[in-house]
Parts: C-alpha cells; structure tokens; sequence
C-alpha cells in the first residue's frame, strides 16, 4: 500500500516529484511480481488530475489497462 495525502501536496516542489518517481519506479516491479502471482491492483485516487503524466502512465500499465 502506498498513501500520499492532500497535505502531501503542499511539500516542497521537488520533494514532491522524487516521491512520484519512487512511486513511478516501484510500481513497474510490482507489475511484474502481481502478473506473477495473478494480483489484481486497484489505485484510488481523489484527484488523479494532479498526478504527473508519468505517474498516470504507471497507475495504468500496474491496473492492466495497457500493455
């Protein structure tokens, strides 16, 4: 499980972006271990608008909505 709140928002700019590419980064190898084991991942989001388009590209291909 992963969290980042609404407040998390307000952190400094650049905190901001190295958490997305942690979460950018692990979530291509928890794709890999879920189709190993058949997990089914779900991401819910408030306001997926404000995520970065790589992270939004990452939410997808971990969801199984592309290839």
């Amino acid at each position: 499980m992963y969290a980042f709140s609404t407040e998390n928002w307000r952190r400094d700019p650049m905190e901001v972006q190295t958490l997305m590419a942690i979460f950018a980064q692990y979530a291509q190898t928890f794709r890999s271990e879920a189709l190993t084991h058949d997990v089914r991942v779900n991401v819910l989001s408030t306001d997926r608008d404000k995520l970065p388009v790589h992270v939004k590209s990452a939410i997808d291909e971990l969801q199984g909505k592309l290839t």
